[in-house]
């Protein structure tokens, strides 16, 4: 289905400069030639999981084979970044390669307009089966996402909200073996990683003995304050455990969901392997946002756009095994996709295909993530992070994030963004204000729409439960 491609990345950026082009072009690169004769696509699309959980990326304590391994026999990106660091703006922008600016989409009361192009629409149109299989109510195909799949599995807006992964697999297999012969577009989306933390043994209390005690954990009673708004949405659940619990105690149940997750991803591996079509499907593995672990004093949720919240997971498994060093957004996936499927990338896109050929040189894009409800937005150029409060942050009132206020972290010596430097820097603040306030304001026509006042009243008491009303 494919001819012999060539995949350009740029493996660093030496540029200081902020905001002075949109891209950058940085002229070091690392080549890599594939035949792809795919037929078939599967997107897994990963809630609430942070790219520093997984093996593959590092870490030492949490078991995840099956993810290792899709990234052992294809390409692995050390720093992707989404758009937004909540799940309905986030998979808005993976299927339209669009900005939350672009559609609007700023929370889970919004509908994605019509007149956008989905990812699905451009593989239907194609000939392809598209079919959709989500494990949260909040992504209601009713809400847009639903554009471009000829089959939606969904469940409906009432407690407790989601499946876990092996339900949301029997569901996909079911498809699997009923379908026919033609091509097929398949998203997958798991919800595990996501609260509660309550994945079934053996992965609910796998690390918890392993889990060292911390000198900074802290008993969950000292964290329930409810005069801190993203605290008191999220204690409706990890409330259950305060009294002999602390901070690493909920960790420990985290990286049991994150074990749990790579376990259904190791089952839809190996079914389609028994099918016999694995070598022939592109499989492409990410996530639509991290979650803050207690890092910057944010606790077990996805606020903020701080590296734990927006750093997700990459891996493109099939064009070849290697990793990339280079910053690249989930909006680069729509038109990576289709390039490597060899369809046609249509005009106008955000994102910027990975996929280059011999005479193209690489390009190296600001990567720009918008919070929910418009709160703030931040951009990576280089070895530079900046973040920009639109509102003041009231989430987290006792963090002093007012309206104007600017972050900035050098990632080159702060890869945790701990230490603000913006103080020091302010001619850098001042060019970063100056071409964020133009980006802001380059918006394309098409938004979202909001949802009638009258909307489904077992939608919005969901959204309640979920965290996701303020």
């Amino acid at each position: 289905m494919l001819c012999s491609v060539f995949l350009f990345l740029s493996v660093g950026c030496s540029k200081d400069n902020v905001g002075t082009h949109e891209p950058g072009v940085d002229s070091s690169q690392t080549r890599i030639t594939q035949k792809a004769p795919f037929d078939n696509v599967v997107l897994i699309i990963a809630d609430t999981l942070r790219s520093d959980v997984i093996g593959a990326y590092g870490n030492r304590i949490v078991e995840t084979p099956n993810i290792d391994s899709l990234a052992g026999r294809g390409l692995l990106f050390e720093r992707c970044i989404s758009q937004s660091s909540t799940t309905g703006p986030s998979h808005a922008s993976i299927f339209t390669s669009s900005y939350p600016k672009d559609h609007g989409v700023y929370d889970h009361s919004t509908k994605l307009g019509e007149d956008w192009i989905t990812l699905a629409e451009v593989f239907k149109k194609n000939g392809f089966d598209t079919a959709a299989f989500v494990s949260s109510a909040v992504l209601q195909p009713e809400l847009g996402y639903g554009q471009g799949f000829d089959y939606y599995s969904s469940i409906p807006p009432l407690p407790p909200y989601q499946r876990d992964s092996e339900q949301t697999n029997s569901k996909v297999f079911e498809y699997l073996d009923k379908r026919g012969d033609k091509p097929f577009f398949l998203w997958v989306h798991y919800f595990d990683t996501h609260g509660p933390y309550d994945a079934p043994e053996p992965y609910k209390n796998k690390y918890l003995s392993l889990m060292e005690k911390s000198k900074d954990s802290l008993k969950l009673s000292e964290i329930l304050d409810p005069a801190i708004p993203s605290r008191k949405l999220n204690a409706n659940w990890y409330g259950q455990y305060a009294g002999e619990h602390d901070t690493d105690f909920v960790i420990s149940r985290y990286y049991g969901e994150v074990s749990y997750q790579d376990f259904s991803v190791g089952q839809l591996i190996s079914k389609l392997a028994e099918m016999g079509i694995l070598e022939k499907t592109l499989v492409v593995f990410t996530a639509d946002h991290g979650e803050s672990l207690t890092e910057h004093g944010i606790y077990f949720t996805h606020i903020g756009l701080y590296r734990e919240a927006i750093d997700v997971p990459l891996i493109i498994a099939g064009p070849a095994a290697t990793r990339i060093k280079t910053t690249v957004s989930l909006i680069d996936l729509y038109p990576t996709i289709l390039d490597l499927m060899g369809i046609e990338v249509p005009i106008g896109l955000r994102g910027t295909s990975l996929v280059r050929s011999a005479s193209e040189k690489p390009v190296q894009k600001p990567a720009i993530s918008e919070h929910a409800w418009g709160y703030a937005v931040s951009m990576i150029e280089g070895k530079y992070k900046f973040i920009l409060y639109l509102k003041d942050f009231d989430l987290e009132p006792q963090m002093g994030l007012i309206k104007g206020k600017v972050q900035m972290f050098d990632l080159a010596v702060d890869p945790y963004e701990l230490v603000d430097i913006a103080g020091e820097n302010e001619r850098k603040v001042d060019a970063f204000r100056v071409w964020i306030d133009k980006w802001l304001k380059n918006k394309k026509s098409e938004s979202g729409r909001r949802l009638a006042e009258d909307a489904d009243k077992d939608f919005k008491r969901m959204l309640e439960s979920l965290g996701y009303v303020r």
